[in-house]
């Protein structure tokens, strides 16, 4: 029989150290923009997808699916807008998000999700630089993207053993 995860999303608080590691990831590009540390110009279009890439983490444990959507989709049209040459600005909340969709979702759901975000994710990239340019920074961000949620996928499948022990 198929085992429930040992958490029910829609009805998951929300936790202060969610909404500190969403504050903490929306602040960290913005006050290198801010302190001049970023050597590109920032429009308010770039501020809203920074937002988008990490304050939705805020609520990530009750709604995982939707967060990732939406970290996965700022952080594409981030990198597709970008113009090429200029510092992308982007920030850590797609991994938060890849993790929480490994820890939260069924592999069912979760391994055809993450693919297709790293399918396209790719797709974008290489598009920016061309293949030969970017291709390390390719497989490095596929490769951190991955370990992100096989690590998600551990926990989850660690809090599944944890509960059948119990019982």
């Amino acid at each position: 029989p198929r085992r429930a995860p040992p958490w029910h999303p829609r009805t998951e608080r929300i936790r202060p150290i969610d909404v500190a590691v969403a504050v903490g990831l929306a602040a960290l590009p913005l006050t290198s923009v801010v302190g001049g540390a970023a050597s590109s110009t920032v429009d308010g279009l770039t501020v809203v997808l920074l937002l988008l890439e990490s304050l939705p983490l805020i609520v990530r444990r009750r709604f995982p699916l939707e967060v990732f959507l939406v970290v996965v989709a700022a952080t594409i049209v981030q990198l597709a807008v970008v113009p090429v040459g200029q510092e992308f600005l982007g920030g850590l909340g797609v991994l938060v998000a890849f993790y929480t969709v490994g820890e939260r979702l069924e592999r069912q759901l979760s391994v055809p999700l993450v693919v297709l975000a790293g399918v396209i994710l790719a797709v974008v990239l290489l598009g920016r630089g061309g293949f030969p340019t970017v291709l390390q920074s390719v497989v490095q961000t596929e490769l951190i993207l991955a370990v992100a949620w096989l690590v998600g996928d551990a926990s989850r499948i660690r809090h599944l053993y944890t509960l059948a022990l119990e019982e």
